[in-house]
C-alpha cells in the first residue's frame, strides 16, 4: 500500500484533523460550494502553495492517504468525465460525478489545475505541521 503526503494550507493554530465538515466555510471555496455541496477538503499533491490566497498561510499540515484509495482524473481511466458531462456544453455534473466516485470506494480524486489537486471526502488525521512563519 503506497502511502503520498498531501499539504493543506491555513492559518488555523492546532489542527489536529483536516475535517470536511468545515468544507464552504471561507470565502475561497465558495465556488466550489456552489458547484457542489459535498463536504470535502482541498490539498496540494506538491508543498507548494499554488494559489496566491495561501501563499501566506502560516500553517501547511500534512496528511498521508492510500494513493490507491484517490481515483486520478487527469487520467480518468474510467471515463467519467465524459460520463457526468452536461450534453450539449463542455460543463461537468460535479455533484453527480463526486459522488459517483465516492460510491465506487474512492476515498477522494486527484485532478490537474496547472498544479495537482487532491480533493478528499473524509477527515483526514494530521501527521505534521509546518509554521511558514519558523522557516
Amino acid at each position: 500500500m503506497e502511502k503520498i503526503k498531501l499539504y493543506h494550507y491555513t492559518d488555523v493554530k492546532d489542527l489536529k484533523k483536516i475535517d470536511t465538515a468545515f468544507f464552504g466555510g471561507h470565502t475561497y471555496t465558495d465556488g466550489d460550494n456552489r458547484a457542489s455541496r459535498i463536504n470535502r477538503a482541498f490539498y496540494y499533491a506538491e508543498k507548494i502553495p499554488y494559489e496566491s490566497f495561501f501563499k501566506s498561510s502560516r500553517y501547511c499540515y500534512i496528511v498521508e492517504v492510500n494513493q490507491k484509495s484517490i481515483y486520478d482524473l487527469r487520467a480518468d481511466k474510467k471515463k467519467l468525465l465524459k460520463k457526468f458531462r452536461y450534453s450539449g456544453c463542455d460543463n461537468i455534473n460535479i455533484t453527480a460525478l463526486l459522488n459517483y466516485i465516492k460510491k465506487i470506494g474512492y476515498t477522494g480524486v486527484i485532478y490537474n489545475l496547472k498544479y495537482n489537486v487532491v480533493t478528499l471526502f473524509k477527515t483526514q488525521k494530521i501527521i505534521a505541521c509546518i509554521d511558514n512563519n519558523a522557516v
